[in-house]
């Protein structure tokens, strides 16, 4: 009997490996697996595929190999151990030696730090294989030969290497991510393949984003390698960061980055000819007021102050990454590069990162009230937040109007998308709150046309007050 394919397999094997999907679907732990197993592989033309899996319990003998003896002699194997995540997703990891396991564990939560704790349980001697000893799932991919994977695999996988990989939680914005490994498990690039419509077109974006910062900053993204379309799937392949965690406070670094970002590409736009105002309009109009009439209200009110500030004058753009966050970032060298560029915008409100890293930093990492967030802005612009301003020659009555503009339009498009497509993370609810109080207090600023203190930056920075 043929089974659904776990973990999406004939949705990325293809596009990594070339020629067909797996076309069986084998459970290890079924007392009649042997018999059909060699009923499938006898029946398999070559270049087909077979996917076996086990639930190993911890101490328990491998239950694969005795299936797989004899197989060996005809065709190849690809083995993984499996880690199940949160919400359905995943990370597979190669279980070839110890080095490819080794480097792909950058893919597990909890990155670098987590593969490291991992890797030091799984040194302590034991005979059992590692997906027994860790009490995981066991995952084989079978290809019947002959098969040339050098003539079939994607040409930027290194000859003979492996791969590890993983994909977040299902639904519309799901990507694979995959870490191409050497014979010593070094990675040698950083693939992403699209799951969906939605996400072909997100790494369409990336490519094309990192295509334009290769060209305006130097050494802050990581280098394009190749991109393509593959067995219906959209592909790329990046240069590996090198780097450790940024960290989650905004500091001189993050300005440094940001900064010469705002430098090189900064230019002025009409409110009403802005497209994060023009998309903030057109939701704003989607979302039905009856769902939630206070919100609507709140919204709709800071939509018209924000217009009436600005009053016909343009507003400072310039390029933004669009997820400027700690898990976007690597620090090396004392400086700051960004990757998984898929929200890069060429014409975002000047500030958009600066506000992005605070917002989501304050709400998901310090776990702050959208109150404390905005009293917290102060300290922001009279420290590292101050360079950014200073690059971009932003007035003071800018600064307010750009932070009404980026919670204006984070707010909206993110009430638009959970109506459609409810999360199920307490984390977007945080959120939501957070930019609910942003909106008040920004509301009564610019409807007095009061200037807060944090919009005065230091004497030092050679700003005139408004």
């Amino acid at each position: 009997m043929k089974h659904a394919l776990p973990y999406g397999i004939d949705s990325w094997l293809p596009v990594l490996r070339g020629g067909a999907a797996p076309s069986v679907f084998l459970d290890a732990g079924d007392a009649r697996t042997a018999a059909r197993l060699a009923k499938a592989w006898a029946e398999l033309p070559a270049g087909g595929r077979i996917v076996l899996q086990s639930v190993a319990a911890p101490g328990s003998k491998p239950v694969l190999g005795p299936l797989e003896g004899g197989l060996k002699s005809s065709g190849t194997v690809e083995r993984f151990v499996v880690f199940p995540g949160t919400g359905g997703s995943f990370t597979l990891l190669p279980t070839v030696d110890g080095a490819a396991l080794r480097g792909g564990m950058a893919l597990l939560p909890g990155g670098r730090a987590g593969g490291r704790a991992l890797w030091a349980l799984l040194r302590v001697a034991s005979p059992l294989g590692i997906a027994q000893r860790l009490g995981r799932p066991e995952l084989a991919i079978w290809t019947k030969g002959p098969f040339d994977r050098e003539s079939e695999d994607l040409a930027v996988l290194p000859v003979a290497g492996s791969i590890a990989v993983a994909a977040g939680v299902p639904g519309r914005n799901q990507k694979i991510i995959v870490r191409a490994l050497d014979r010593r498990g070094n990675a040698r690039a950083i693939l992403k393949l699209g799951f969906s419509e939605r996400t072909d077109d997100a790494v369409t974006r990336e490519a094309h984003a990192l295509k334009i910062v290769g060209e305006t900053l130097e050494d802050r993204a990581p280098l394009l390698l190749a991109e393509g379309r593959r067995a219906g799937r959209t592909w790329l392949a990046q240069e590996v960061l090198e780097g450790k965690h940024a960290g989650d406070e905004f500091t001189p670094m993050h300005a440094d980055l940001l900064s010469e970002l705002s430098r090189e590409t900064r230019d002025e736009e009409l409110l009403t000819d802005m497209p994060f105002f023009q998309d903030t309009l057109r939701n704003l109009c989607r979302l039905d007021p009856a769902v939630d009439p206070d919100w609507h209200r709140e919204y709709s009110s800071l939509c018209d102050a924000l217009e009436n500030s600005v009053d016909g004058f343009a507003l400072p753009t310039c390029h933004a990454h669009g997820d400027f966050t700690p898990w976007n970032l690597l620090a090396r060298r004392g400086r700051v590069r960004a990757f998984d560029w898929e929200y890069f915008s060429k014409r975002a409100p000047a500030l958009y990162d600066v506000f992005h890293f605070h917002i989501q930093t304050g709400v998901l990492v310090k776990r702050h009230s959208g109150e404390r967030i905005f009293d917290d802005l102060g300290a922001l612009f009279r420290g590292p937040a101050a360079d950014v301003v200073a690059a971009t020659s932003l007035r003071r009555e800018e600064i307010l109007q750009l932070a009404a503009l980026y919670v204006l339009h984070e707010g909206v498009s993110h009430e638009l998308e959970e109506r459609r497509n409810p999360s199920p993370f307490a984390q977007a609810g945080w959120l939501r709150h957070a930019r609910r109080a942003l909106c008040r207090r920004l509301v009564g600023l610019l409807t007095e046309r009061r200037l807060p203190d944090w919009t005065e930056l230091p004497p030092d920075h050679g700003r005139v007050a408004a």
